[in-house]
């Protein structure tokens, strides 16, 4: 099956998460960088390291045939908006305090 897919017909079990986004998404530590390959170096952008990813989001991982570490970024999605969601809490206790 392409897991792609997120129609809820093909999901069962289906529970709020539990997992902080936040927690995750702290852990990926974004660095400056040149990429190098077939010879060509690129500009200087900015991102974060396979490795990391394997690490806390060990679903978003994959290994090229290359051998080159890659990830889905689409798999990262649903913790960026948890942790969206998981700030807006903490700004709305703040402005209720405030």
């Amino acid at each position: 099956m392409n897991k792609e897919i997120s129609d809820r017909r093909y999901k069962h079990n289906i529970e709020a998460s539990t997992v902080s986004g936040l927690d995750v998404i702290e852990q990926l530590k974004t660095y400056s960088y040149r990429k190098e390959y077939d010879g060509k170096i690129e500009d200087i952008s900015c991102g974060i390291m396979a490795q990391d990813v394997q690490k806390y989001v060990p679903e978003a991982f994959y290994e090229n045939p290359d051998g080159a570490y890659s990830y889905r970024t689409f798999e990262l999605v649903p913790y960026l908006i948890k942790a969206i969601q998981e700030l807006n809490q903490k700004i709305e206790k703040l402005e209720k305090t405030a």
